[in-house]
């Protein structure tokens, strides 16, 4: 969800949060940081130092979507 402000590059820190989608409702369960090979996003979250295991939040699935778009217009 988040990449280091200054290069976007992936070497650097990647915060990431599993997402589950059940019905209407979007599930964030975890939160950590990548901690893969660097090479590709693939690689990158292959490997997570889970830092929040019960996280435990969770969205409506088209409040969520909208955010999600308008996030990506930026």
């Amino acid at each position: 969800i988040l990449i280091c402000p200054d290069d976007q590059d992936f070497s650097c820190s990647v915060l990431l949060v599993e997402i589950v989608r059940q019905d209407e409702l979007i599930h964030w369960k975890r939160l950590g940081w990548a901690k893969g090979e660097e090479s590709s996003p693939q690689k990158l979250c292959a490997a997570v130092e889970w830092i929040v295991n019960d996280l435990n939040k969770v969205f409506d699935c088209a409040e969520y979507a909208k955010v999600v778009d308008e996030i990506q217009s930026l």
